[in-house]
């Protein structure tokens, strides 16, 4: 059998990427007979597992059943189906599975990449613990007989760095099978007034959104402008990038509408002007491929990292130069001249995207493979 890993995945892309990658496993019959996958329990895997009769083990939502699963319960799983391969479509192999050949995707570019101080906004006491945390995860990677990566950049970054000598693979990321072409507008967006720029991401400060309170402010001379947000109205991190736009004069330019369930990202992304992400650092953004996809210009961190995937169909912006970067993005929503040449780029981006054929079914060869070879 071979053990589909996903008990990591709960929200955000990797949720998406989830639902994307189990909806094309319910199509092939030659697959669905040798899986079984592990989730979380009444999480939307386990939905989804359940209404597409997907073979499935459970386990308990939360800390606690997180340990017991990669400790005790993969081991028992691995033992009750004879499981000879082990997928994990984000993350290291559980460690119960040791032993087993294991197929690992990994997103974690900040270990890829350990020159770009990832961590910097935290206290060092803390900065010291996340370290850790990405040392254990990398030790943990390594036990893998083959990585997943996004990019080719990362693939000549991780095998000239942390995996050298290992077998890394590249899939190629493509919009989620989730999205839907032809949605309707969100209708809390669809009345307000201005250019709306969407950031659809969670309350990581790696994102950077609190330093777009001072773009924002130099935006405003320019037009009306809006940043929807989707962050989860508790966050301590919205209270500080509420402040931050009071700061800068424009409170009316920060709407956060809340954690998004994928069946509504469509919908979200319909209703606005364009896409943001300024991401210190990314090993690949959804926030890409779905703006890419609805034709909305992409307005991204000035990098190396995101250059080599976006190429021309892209905005770099450096946040730190908020009069620079106010220029750039009011200069390319506001020129129909530029949407277009962006929209063509994109279009040529996403073509080259489907190179190699449908990402999912990239995996399932990759899978199948090695699986073939080890059973």
């Amino acid at each position: 059998m071979i053990l589909i890993n996903m008990i990591s995945i709960t929200s955000g892309g990797g949720l998406q990427n989830s639902l994307s990658f189990l909806k094309r496993l319910s199509l092939r019959p030659d697959l669905l007979a040798d899986v079984v996958v592990s989730c979380v329990d009444g999480g939307r895997v386990h939905d989804f597992c359940k209404e597409k009769d997907v073979r499935y083990v459970a386990f308990p939502a939360g800390r606690i059943g997180r340990i017991y699963f990669e400790l005790i319960g993969s081991y028992f799983v691995v033992k009750k189906y004879g499981v000879a391969l082990v997928f994990s479509l984000f993350g290291p192999p559980p460690i119960g599975s040791f032993g087993v050949f294991s197929i690992s995707g990994f997103a974690y570019s900040n270990i890829i990449q350990p020159e770009i101080p990832f961590w910097f906004f935290l206290p060092w006491h803390r900065r010291v613990i996340k370290k850790l945390k990405d040392l254990i995860r990398l030790k943990m990677s390594l036990r893998a007989e083959r990585l997943i990566v996004e990019t080719e950049y990362l693939k000549e970054r991780a095998e000239s760095g942390v995996f050298v000598g290992k077998n890394v693979s590249v899939v190629r990321m493509q919009p989620s099978g989730t999205l839907n072409a032809g949605a309707l507008p969100d209708p809390r967006l669809e009345r307000l007034k201005g250019n709306k720029i969407l950031y659809l991401s969670g309350d990581h400060r790696n994102k950077r959104i609190h330093c777009l309170a001072s773009v924002f402010g130099a935006l405003a001379d320019h037009d009306d402008w809006k940043l929807i947000t989707t962050l989860p109205e508790s966050s301590g991190y919205l209270s500080e990038i509420k402040e931050l736009f009071n700061e800068a004069g424009v409170p009316e330019s920060i709407v956060n509408v809340g954690p998004v369930d994928p069946a509504e990202i469509s919908g979200i992304i319909a209703s606005c002007d364009a896409m943001i992400n300024v991401s210190l650092l990314e090993s690949f953004s959804n926030n890409w491929v779905e703006s890419w996809f609805f034709q909305k210009p992409l307005i991204v961190t000035d990098s190396d990292w995101a250059r080599a995937s976006c190429g021309d169909a892209a905005v770099y912006i450096d946040v730190y130069d908020f009069d620079g970067a106010a220029k750039k993005i009011s200069d390319a929503i506001c020129s129909d001249s530029m949407i277009d040449e962006l929209n063509r780029n994109a279009c040529s981006v996403l073509e080259s995207l489907y190179d190699r054929g449908d990402k999912n079914d990239q995996y399932f060869d990759i899978i199948l493979s090695d699986y073939k070879r080890v059973r």
